[in-house]
């Protein structure tokens, strides 16, 4: 009976060891990183954006878990990720770059802020009656022109154009779907609007009157991109609106997804690459995420998170010094 016992207590010290040395020998799981997302509005095309997206990351990097939260807007973001209130969010780069040099809106510099990946391509939309006699952008000197919310981002932007090129128009603010309307009922003489495109407002008055879309020439191109890093020359090609005879060479800026530089390198990392490797699922999704591709990435003219930058430059993208 005691040589049993000591059988059995050998057996169980030989099993307790082993089970010890496999718990030993296993490698520990990584700990699940909590990411907020900071997505806009709900109901805007952004906030559908980044819930799509966060999902498709959430699946296959499953280390890292990210919640999209509702916010009053792209521009609330950059204090949000300078205090840590969320990691990632969307923005647009024009905007990146007010916050990061502390302009036009913001009073200070927003120093975290860093681009992880482009979201699409929004266009500049210039306008005017096809019957009319604006057929350029210097022909809008002296014209009563729709330029949106006075201080709100993208009628900034589309004032900044029309300084730069030394435009002088009666400008005239309102509220987007008031400036449709003031533009449909000759109150204005032609309109600005940066979007995705096609846009509905530009559809919406192509139906009631026929519009001529205004193009940037060259040297106008030049002359913006220039002096602002954040655009980019490009056109609106003709099968986006139905009555488009030919391209329409126009200014390109580009709504984007932001990580702070508080997050890790190799999480960015693996967040890019799952996003690009499952690019086809976002367009689903979203169909103006088609536009974009790798290779835009340096078109922003925005600083690239370290983490993002080591997956773009994998992928034979040249990442300019000052942008790194």
């Amino acid at each position: 009976m005691k040589k049993f016992r000591v059988r059995m207590v050998s057996v169980v010290m030989v099993l307790s060891a082993g089970i010890l040395l496999f718990l030993g020998s296993a490698p520990a799981r990584a700990a699940s990183v909590n990411l907020s997302v900071g997505g806009a509005s709900t109901g805007t095309w952004v906030y559908g954006f980044s819930v799509a997206l966060a999902e498709i990351l959430n699946r296959e990097v499953p280390d890292v878990r990210l919640t999209v939260v509702a916010t009053p807007g792209s521009i609330a973001h950059y204090p949000m990720l300078e205090r840590g209130q969320i990691q990632l969010g969307t923005g647009a780069n024009f905007s990146d770059y007010w916050a990061l040099n502390g302009l036009e809106m913001f009073k200070t510099k927003h120093t975290k802020t860093r681009l992880m990946l482009p979201a699409t391509i929004a266009v500049t939309h210039v306008f005017a009656l096809e019957s009319s006699d604006i057929k350029s952008l210097n022909d809008l000197n002296g014209k009563r022109v729709g330029m949106g919310t006075s201080g709100s981002p993208g009628p900034i932007m589309c004032n900044q154009i029309l300084q730069t090129l030394d435009i002088k128009p009666q400008l005239v603010w309102s509220s987007l779907d008031e400036m449709i309307e003031l533009f449909k009922d000759g109150r204005v003489s032609a309109a600005f609007w940066n979007s995705g495109a096609p846009w509905s407002g530009l559809m919406d008055v192509a139906t009631v009157k026929p519009v001529r879309l205004l193009p940037f020439t060259p040297e106008e191109t030049k002359k913006l991109t220039q002096k602002y890093q954040y655009f980019a020359g490009g056109v609106i090609p003709k099968e986006t609106y139905a009555w488009l005879k030919a391209d329409v060479p126009t200014i390109l800026t580009f709504p984007d997804w932001l990580a702070s530089i508080d997050v890790p390198a190799d999480t960015v990392y693996k967040l890019t690459k799952a996003a690009w490797e499952h690019w086809g699922e976002v367009v689903k999704a979203v169909q103006g995420a088609g536009r974009v591709t790798l290779a835009d990435v340096v078109k922003e003219g925005i600083p690239i998170h370290p983490g993002a930058a080591r997956y773009y430059e994998e992928k034979g993208i040249r990442i300019p010094p000052n942008l790194k």
